[in-house]
């Protein structure tokens, strides 16, 4: 009984660290926020006014980044109990890892090679990717000069992913506490652009979680190996599902839009956009009710694009919605959730009716790259129908 009173007790104790370090670095850029908004008011010149618009867009970019990092903390758990376990080319998921950090690498100038295997293990590719993009960041972030290695050592019927970097190192009494929420190396000023020291934390949650062997060994002022263990398998691989080459941004004129959210501004900031993006017709609704009643005598011989908030006011969902347009329309409707949820089983439920997903906060390149695949896809099919037989 002691026992359990003391987990429960560190585990409270370990949330309110938690929460209260969240709160606080959330707070700052609004706190900024609105004293930039207060001078945008009184600003004089075009000059002072765009300067204002700018430092806006940074805090709104570090909300964003923090959000998604604190987020990402919280759905770790929900990650690891829907973990998809299966037989995956590990080069294939390092290749990816990659791809996203090269850029990164080479701004700092830094040498990133990677040692090819041609093992495969039992692991959750999306989570093993999670795992090692934030290693590999890590890795980057901390590196002046030289530059970072990734690798594979066999050992028995075991993979050892290594992340090798000639970076500053990490004193001994560090090493433990770099795991830490919130906790970062070399930045006691606490600098934004320097993360906000969740990425180790998200990576001992799930390699804790998943059973993966996490170590790191360094020496200050030469650099640090980060080291993650997962199962290795001979089974074959599952088959990766092609992935779609981003196209170019694309009229959406033959678009016609209908964008259903219970908050005002949203919908105000998402009409502006979408009306910068030439898209047709735009129809704002704030409930289910006023979705049904626009699209009445609408739908036939024209392509609408339902995008859908997931909670709406007064206990309506998006996905009850979506079965009502589905009942008065059938397929004529294409639906997208719009969703910050972290309830795996409404997302579950979305895939199998076939619903895309958007996730909150939503970056405004994602929703055109969907709506761009959907106008082409609704010009694949006219051109089908008129086509002679």
């Amino acid at each position: 009984q002691q026992a359990q009173t003391r987990i429960i007790q560190e585990a409270n104790a370990e949330r309110t660290r938690f929460f209260s370090a969240a709160s606080h670095d959330l707070r700052q850029p609004l706190h900024a926020l609105g004293f930039y908004v207060s001078l945008l008011n009184t600003a004089e010149t075009d000059e002072s006014r765009h300067e204002i618009v700018a430092r806006i867009s940074d805090c709104g970019s570090n909300l964003d980044r923090q959000f998604n990092a604190i987020m990402g903390i919280a759905e770790t758990d929900s990650a690891i109990e829907h973990a998809s376990v299966v037989p995956t080319a590990l080069q294939k998921t390092i290749d990816r890892v990659v791809m996203t950090v090269k850029p990164e690498a080479g701004v700092q100038r830094l040498d990133l090679r990677v040692v090819k295997t041609n093992l495969t293990v039992l692991a959750d590719s999306d989570l093993l990717e999670r795992v090692l993009i934030n290693l590999v960041t890590n890795a980057i972030r901390y590196t002046r000069t030289g530059g970072v290695l990734v690798g594979v050592r066999r050992r028995a019927d075991t993979a050892m992913i290594c992340v090798v970097d000639t970076g500053i190192g990490i004193a001994p009494e560090a090493q433990q506490r770099i795991f830490d929420d919130f906790y970062q190396v070399e930045n006691s000023e606490r600098s934004r652009e320097k993360g906000f020291g969740l990425g180790l934390a998200i990576v001992r949650r799930l390699c804790t979680g998943m059973e993966w062997p996490l170590l790191v060994a360094s020496t200050p002022g030469r650099g640090s190996i980060f080291s993650v263990t997962v199962p290795i398998t001979t089974a074959t691989p599952l088959a990766a599902l092609p992935e779609t080459q981003a196209s170019e941004p694309m009229a959406l004129r033959g678009m016609n839009i209908l964008f259903v959210d219970d908050d005002s501004l949203v919908r105000d900031a998402m009409i502006r956009m979408l009306e910068k993006w030439g898209v047709a017709r735009i129809v704002m609704c704030g409930n289910g009710s006023q979705a049904l009643q626009a699209l009445e005598g609408e739908v036939e011989g024209a392509n609408w694009h339902a995008l859908i908030d997931h909670r709406l006011a007064f206990g309506e969902t998006g996905l009850v919605l979506a079965e009502r347009i589905r009942a008065a329309h059938g397929d004529k409707v294409r639906i997208t959730l719009v969703t910050g949820e972290t309830d795996q089983s409404v997302l579950d439920e979305a895939q199998r009716r076939g619903i895309n997903i958007l996730r909150k906060p939503l970056k405004p390149i994602r929703l055109r790259a969907l709506l761009s695949v959907s106008a082409q896809n609704d010009a694949a099919q006219e051109n089908a129908a008129t086509r002679p037989i």
